[in-house]
């Protein structure tokens, strides 16, 4: 180091109440002695000076990046000790790997061998670069369940999945289920069955099944390395091909793979500080047998990960390109802090505090608390984890997380909670406070929302977050979320707008309070309160309903104890409004006397200026599509099921079931058309639904001709329905072909009786439907098929989105279904 830079570097040091200093340098000495004129090179000889020295201690680094050897463990033994940058400079803490090396085998195509070194996540001038992926925009969709019980494979559509892929064990496969995705190994491909099997299964088979509708994509395809950006490891070989970007010079561009699981981890430390460093670069490589996790991905670790540590902090730092979590405070931490930093381009989300045992913790001592997460910036996030959130609180309390701007995620904005159902939680006197939150879901997993919590919570409280732009997949984007068991948690003086559901839900959970709240442009109603039960108790108290559409609730649901005083009311341009139970407001002010509705649009909170950090940050790039719109999911789709790949006993995933106290619709292996198995329905004692067992699936199929085709036995006193119906959203619908069997035998179709067909015998039904009208032929034991023709549909059937069997037969009786087929011709 030059003598005129070693005096500016002490003279920029302020005097402190440091017993020791250390300084570490990119062109230091280990042999040094740590001065500002001779610092170290590293910061691992820092840590040994540092904890050989008198406390406190401070160990200063220069700008420069340090690519780790190992981790910086920081124990007990470090108690005392701040680690921070030189003033104004950007010390770097990598967990990777420069890599060299490079040479230019055709045109913006450069290779270089990386030993034994692997990883799954790249970067380049700065940037996370993607490898590339299959379909290049948007998903495939999965053709058929294989595997219910253990999901660990599913046919795939014409053209999908190649067998002769290079290396076809390293391409990944990520499949969505609602608010969780799957990341599968490839174990095998067979072309000729259009089936792909895996290392591994799903995390769960009831979570996460392989069924038809499904949707997925395919990574780290070497065959599909075409864009600029893009890049390929090729395992096999060790060689790295990366596809160079316009103005990307070969001899000027920093590429850098990452190595190290974690860059820093506390360790049963105390009293230790990190200001004003950069952590990046942390690896995380899928396991051989695949991985998924059932919420948030919060078994995943951080780069900066800690255990067992109190009164630590990170100051004005910045965490980037990460393949995981920014920051993990986990087991056992308590008064630790988060503050003023930016955590930004995450493999999976920002904070997350406490243990991540599902469910319940029974280790007290793993119990957390007491962490403050203030003023940072979490953004863009999700990029390997989609399920990951911006701060998450799980077995933890008296936790502060305020005045944070988050946006950007996949699933969630801020998360309170792990405990589902009544019962004590330890996530309790949590404040959630002046955060701003928004460009959260963005059509890509659903459930979600912009603050999420679970369970008992006494004490916790929102208050004065901002929510915008919420937007999911299937269903459920909402703004505030107290989903199963939330309880005694007060939400107030939240501005929650632009929810592509209601702005507020409760699913369930005795004790809280909505009060003072604005509510704005809920796509389809204000608020939603699913569980009907007097277990679900809320209160409604001064907030400001501005509705784009009549409705104020999203359901009528009398049975749940809500109460309601002194709310206001406004629909954008005017027109009705409609409160539960159709009520008007004339009706409403019975329940709520002193309800209001307000003759101009009451006006938004205006925010607190320069109350959230609103830092200039590099381009990432958004990695996961829009999820397909529902109805192209089930466009044209082809079922085949001879029910022989489900366990006995099972019911069948890629149908929904809908039963009764007592009724049955499962997979036996009583009687079989063909094969070992059927699909069995037995009838249980009168309910409160006369239809049930109920089976029934979305479809999708229109201005086409439609074949229809199974095996059915029905046993005495057995009533069969089979119906299509044209139910676009919902609510009201026309019903196309319509076959009963009635105990008597009687074979009907659209009211209108064919014949007579034997009991407990198997026979073959096939239809074929086109323009509102439709065929059906009937082929009973031992005699030629009999066909019927001009049989109509009702008016007002154009297409076809539900298909379903029902049971209406008497008490025991028992009807099965073999060899199911439907699809367009």
């Amino acid at each position: 180091m030059k003598p005129f830079l070693a005096l500016l570097l002490a003279l920029a040091i302020p005097a402190s109440s440091f017993a020791a200093t250390f300084f570490v340098a990119t062109d230091g000495n280990d042999q040094n002695d740590g001065s500002s004129q001779k610092p170290f090179a590293t910061p691992h000889r820092a840590q040994q000076a540092a904890r050989a020295a008198q406390k406190p201690v401070a160990i200063v680094l220069r700008g420069g990046t340090y690519f780790l050897s190992g981790p910086l463990v920081l124990t007990a033994a470090d108690a005392g000790c701040t680690w921070e940058a030189f003033q104004n400079e950007m010390p770097i803490l990598s967990g990777g790997v420069l890599l060299t090396g490079w040479r230019e085998v055709a045109p913006r195509r450069w290779e270089t061998s990386v030993g034994q070194l692997r990883f799954s996540q790249l970067y380049v001038n700065d940037q996370r670069r993607l490898r590339p992926v299959l379909p290049r925009d948007g998903y495939h969709n999965i053709a058929g369940q294989l595997a219910a019980q253990h999901p660990d494979r599913f046919r795939f559509n014409p053209g999908e999945f190649r067998d002769d892929w290079r290396n076809l064990g390293d391409v990944e496969v990520t499949t969505f289920h609602l608010w969780t995705m799957d990341r599968l190994r490839i174990k095998s491909v067979d072309t000729a069955q259009r089936v792909v099997t895996f290392t591994g299964p799903t995390h769960s088979h009831q979570q996460a099944p392989l069924a038809r509708t499904t949707w997925y994509r395919i990574e780290n395809v070497r065959e599909a390395l075409t864009e600029p950006g893009e890049w390929y490891l090729d395992r096999a070989t060790s060689i790295l091909t990366y596809l160079a970007k316009p103005g990307e010079g070969i001899r000027r561009t920093r590429i850098i793979a990452p190595r190290l699981p974690h860059v820093v981890r506390f360790d049963g430390a105390e009293r230790v500080t990190l200001r004003g460093l950069t952590i990046a670069h942390n690896a995380w490589n899928k396991p051989e047998r695949g991985y998924g996790f059932p919420q948030a991905d919060v078994i995943v670790d951080g780069a900066v990960t800690a255990r067992n540590t109190r009164e630590c902090a990170l100051e004005n730092c910045v965490i980037r390109h990460t393949a995981t979590w920014a920051v993990d405070w986990g087991d056992g931490c308590h008064s630790n802090r988060v503050e003023r930093c930016e955590l930004f381009d995450l493999g999976a989300g920002g904070v997350k505090v406490g243990p991540t045992r599902l469910g319940w913790e029974p280790d007290t001592n793993k119990w957390a608390s007491s962490t403050v997460i203030r003023d940072n910036l979490i953004a863009h996030g999700g990029r390997v984890f989609p399920p990951a959130v911006g701060v998450w609180i799980g077995h933890a309390w008296n936790n502060v997380v305020e005045r944070n701007h988050i946006h950007d995620f996949y699933y969630t904005g801020i998360s309170v909670g792990w405990r589902w159902g009544a019962g004590f939680s330890p996530a309790h006197h949590n404040l959630i406070a002046d955060n701003h939150i928004h460009n959260i879901g963005q059509g890509v997993l659903s459930d979600l929302a912009g603050i999420y919590t679970l369970g008992e919570s006494p004490g916790t409280v929102l208050r004065g977050n901002h929510i915008h732009d919420v937007s999911r997949a299937r269903y459920g984007g909402w703004g505030i979320y107290f989903d199963e068991g939330s309880s005694n948690i007060i939400a107030e003086a939240n501005v929650v707008h632009h929810t592509q559901d209601a702005g507020f839900h409760q699913h369930y959970g005795p004790g809280n309070v909505v009060r003072n709240n604005l509510f704005a442009y809920g796509t389809n109603a204000a608020i939603q309160v699913s569980r009907q039960n007097e277990e679900n108790i809320i209160h409604f108290e001064g907030n400001r309903f501005l509705l784009i559409t009549t409705n104020v609730f999203t359901r009528d649901n009398l049975k749940a104890r809500m109460t309601f005083a002194s709310n206001c009311y406004w629909r954008v341009g005017g027109g009705p409004i409609t409160f539960m139970e159709g009520a008007t407001l004339e009706q409403w002010r019975r329940r709520e006397p002193d309800a209001i509705v307000a003759e101009v649009r009451p006006d938004f909170p205006k925010p607190t200026p320069k109350r959230y950090r609103t830092d200039k940050l590099p381009p990432v790039p958004r990695v996961f599509p829009t999820a397909p719109d529902e109805r192209d999911i089930y466009r044209d789709i082809v079922i085949d099921d001879d029910f022989e790949s489900y366990a006995p006993g099972q019911p069948i995933n890629e149908f929904h079931t809908d039963l009764c106290p007592g009724d049955v619709a499962t997979i036996t292996t009583n009687t079989a058309a063909s094969g070992k198995q059927s699909l069995m329905f037995v009838k249980g004692p009168p309910g409160p639904r006369s239809w049930t067992p109920h089976i029934y699936a979305k479809v999708r199929y229109e201005n086409r001709t439609i074949r229809n085709s199974f095996d059915l036995r029905v046993e005495p006193g057995a009533h069969v329905a089979w119906e299509w119906r044209d139910w676009p959203d919902g609510a009201s619908y026309h019903s196309g072909p319509l076959l009963h069997v009635t105990p008597d035998g009687s074979l009907t179709a659209s009211g209108k009786k064919l014949l007579t067909v034997p009991t407990g015998q198997w026979f073959h039904i096939e239809i074929t439907c086109s323009s509102g009208a439709y065929s059906v032929s009937v082929t009973r034991p031992g005699q030629a098929p009999q066909r019927f023709d001009g049989l109509r549909c009702s008016d007002g059937f154009k297409a076809v989105d539900w298909i379903g069997f029902t049971s209406a037969g008497k008490q025991g009786s028992v009807y099965y279904v073999d060899n199911l087929k439907i699809s367009p011709l």
